[in-house]
């Protein structure tokens, strides 16, 4: 379990925990450590919610949760983080849609959903993450027909949606 105490050192910049075996949930108050920029809590045995503190860390650009056993929906509020540009939620037990609120993150350049239970669609703007470079949504439970707009991010290096349900044609030509 993560001690209690550690959401207390309210100037921490850096939390890394990544590969232990900690256990338990993510610190109800975690909200309270107001300058992290870089949270990594990968390869644990973490499960539960993600807390709605959590998406008081405003100033935070880098979150690491992969590897964990966390589940349940991305709450809407993650829209508050609109300084990430590295979100690792992969390997976990998420459920339901992808959250709109994701085309808030603007700054957003590595996006890793891979291996949950992701369902539905991508969101149809996705055009809004124009920065993004890098992105796995592969091992989840998406349907639909891909967004036209996916294929109109400029900066994407990495796409990776196999494993999906996805249906229809990729555009062909006059997508940019």
């Amino acid at each position: 379990t993560i001690p209690l105490p550690v959401a207390n050192l309210t100037k921490l910049i850096s939390l890394d925990l990544r590969f232990n075996e900690i256990k338990g949930t993510i610190l109800p108050n975690i909200g309270s450590m107001k300058s992290v920029q870089a949270l990594a809590l990968s390869s644990n045995a973490l499960e539960g919610q993600i807390p709605d503190s959590l998406y008081q860390l405003v100033h935070m650009s880098n979150l690491y949760l992969d590897m964990n056993a966390l589940n349940g929906p991305i709450s809407i509020s993650i829209n508050n983080l609109t300084n990430l540009q590295k979100l690792f939620l992969n390997s976990n037990n998420f459920s339901s849609t992808i959250p709109p609120a994701l085309r808030e993150l603007k700054d957003l350049i590595w996006l890793y959903l891979q291996d949950n239970f992701f369902t539905g669609q991508l969101p149809l703007d996705v055009i809004n993450l124009a920065a993004l470079g890098k992105m796995d949504v592969s091992m989840n439970k998406l349907s639909r027909v891909l967004p036209v707009t996916l294929f109109r991010l400029q900066r994407l290096e990495y796409l990776n949606l196999s494993k999906n349900s996805f249906k229809g044609h990729i555009p062909t030509t006059n997508f940019l």
